[in-house]
């Protein structure tokens, strides 16, 4: 026998009501008593594909062993059912509700309380309401393909951009809904599908523009949700209003706990305070259209809006605004975006074709203002080894001068007493100093040549060539690679420059 509970509040906790909406089908086998009364709990463990089950029911029992315990909580945790998303493959989250056996009548609260537990214990998870029957596409993306040939040589090409990308995926396949061929994708991470999004993929000069469905992700259990709203401005007020007269409460509490126009303006949802009430304000047809002919801001909406459960909605593709002429469009909408892609191929080949040009031009113009650099130093060292020549001619020929002088002086001091002695005197003196400058003769000769020497040895070694490309010989920049210098002066143009010992 279902056990009795407290009441459910009156006031259900909206504690993330802001959240992005975006995309459904697949028949789920699973038939539950009050249909969307579930949550999806992602970043599970996916090894198997009973892993994220497994996974789940760690994290539950956890939380009950963190809760104190009554006959109430105990009755709750009984209640909770898990179940597994696919028996095929290994997806990373599961599925969580109340079963009906143990707690006969819809409780959303609980399963709102439940699925704040789970974000507040355990951050490296997710936990949404689930937004429709079937395998979960809130992270799929799928890829538009004219022919199944292209599709089958299509989906290598994308498998090996997404890994080169590092976006992962759980679930892939090709297939063709409605004879339209696509390859479709089931991520791990929603911020890889925001990214994709964002930058889709470019092969081969081609970019391959993904879709994503539509969807609007559940903040409650108790959640309508009213089609075709678009270019309705006071939608939202006229319909809180029907909602309101359709569903007063002797309470006098506002049925309307939250409401909000989603999908650019195209579906109002509410959120309701109660299961009976959500399921009146869903089977409600017949009622919107009398409300809508006697209001005076209703009556020129045509066709009237359709109101539903937003969990059965999300599913139903109704939110797919269908084109009377989808065939031609799709086909010229894929014929523009190839043409597209072939100028933007263009564009970007001229673009590295001149980027190219333009770092070989910079490149030849640095090798050319290296090599004058070289070049330049080259003169600035032959004008130094020329000056240099010229000083130590000069000093050698001062050196000769002072030993010739020396040898005067040699010979007068041989005559001895048959000179004056005045004379003689003079003549000593003058050979000291013959001797000073003949040594400082000798050093600044030998300073003169050790500086010739160095200049010369640094102007015999080459220099360092710029590095070019193989292709790049053409533009090659004349090198200086050595520098021999002149010899010394000899002969006729000054004296011996032999050891001046």
């Amino acid at each position: 026998m279902p056990a009795s509970l407290s009441p459910a509040s009156q006031q259900p906790d909206l504690f993330d009501v802001n959240r992005s909406t975006s995309p459904v089908e697949d028949v789920d086998h699973y038939q539950g008593g009050y249909e969307g009364l579930e949550l999806t709990v992602y970043g599970l463990d996916r090894t198997t594909p009973l892993s994220a089950v497994d996974h789940l029911r760690r994290v539950i029992d956890e939380i009950k062993g963190s809760t104190d315990s009554n006959e109430e909580t105990e009755t709750i945790f009984r209640a909770i059912s898990i179940r597994q998303a696919d028996t095929r493959n290994a997806l990373d989250y599961a599925y969580v509700s109340l079963s009906q056996d143990v707690i006969a009548q819809p409780r959303a609260d609980i399963l709102q309380a439940l699925r704040k537990t789970i974000l507040e214990s355990h951050p490296n998870l997710r936990a949404l309401w689930r937004t429709h029957a079937g395998l979960d596409k809130t992270r799929r993306l799928s890829f538009g393909m004219e022919t199944q040939k292209e599709a089958q040589e299509t989906v290598a090409k994308l498998n090996d951009w997404l890994e080169r990308k590092g976006y992962h995926y759980m679930t892939k396949f090709v297939s063709s809904p409605a004879g339209s061929w696509r390859i479709t994708y089931d991520f791990v991470d929603p911020n890889d599908v925001d990214a994709i999004l964002a930058s889709p993929p470019v092969i081969a000069g081609r970019t391959y523009y993904p879709n994503r469905p539509r969807f609007i992700v559940p903040s409650y259990g108790y959640q309508i949700a009213i089609l075709g709203c678009r270019d309705w401005q006071s939608a939202r007020a006229t319909l809180d209003k029907f909602v309101r007269e359709l569903t007063a409460r002797e309470d006098n509490l506002d049925p309307v706990v939250y409401s909000h126009m989603e999908l650019g303006g195209d579906v109002y949802t509410a959120v309701l305070r109660d299961w009976a009430t959500t399921m009146r304000v869903a089977d409600s047809a017949d009622d919107l259209k009398d409300f809508l002919a006697r209001h005076p801001l209703g009556r020129h909406v045509n066709p009237v809006p359709q109101p539903g459960l937003l969990y059965v909605l999300n599913g139903s593709g109704l939110f797919f605004r269908q084109s009377s002429l989808p065939d031609r469009s799709s086909f010229e909408m894929r014929q523009f975006r190839h043409e597209l892609d072939a100028v933007r191929q263009q564009g970007l080949e001229s673009m590295q074709t001149l980027f190219a040009e333009h770092r070989r031009t910079n490149e030849t113009v640095a090798s050319v203002r290296t090599g004058l650099e070289h070049i330049l130093a080259g003169m600035a060292h032959l004008a130094a080894l020329q000056s240099l020549d010229a000083r130590l001619v000069q000093a050698e020929l001062s050196l000769s001068d002072a030993r010739q002088q020396q040898n005067q002086c040699n010979f007068l001091a041989l005559l001895g007493d048959r000179i004056p002695a005045d004379l003689h005197v003079a003549n000593i003196q003058r050979l000291k100093d013959c001797n000073d400058e003949i040594d400082q003769r000798r050093k600044d000769v030998q300073r003169l040549r050790n500086e010739r020497d160095a200049l010369a040895l640094a102007a015999a070694v080459p220099p360092i060539a710029p590095s070019t490309e193989a292709d790049g010989d053409a533009h090659a920049p004349p090198r200086l690679t050595s520098y021999t210098a002149p010899a010394a002066p000899s002969g006729s143009s000054g004296p011996s420059t032999e050891a001046l010992h």
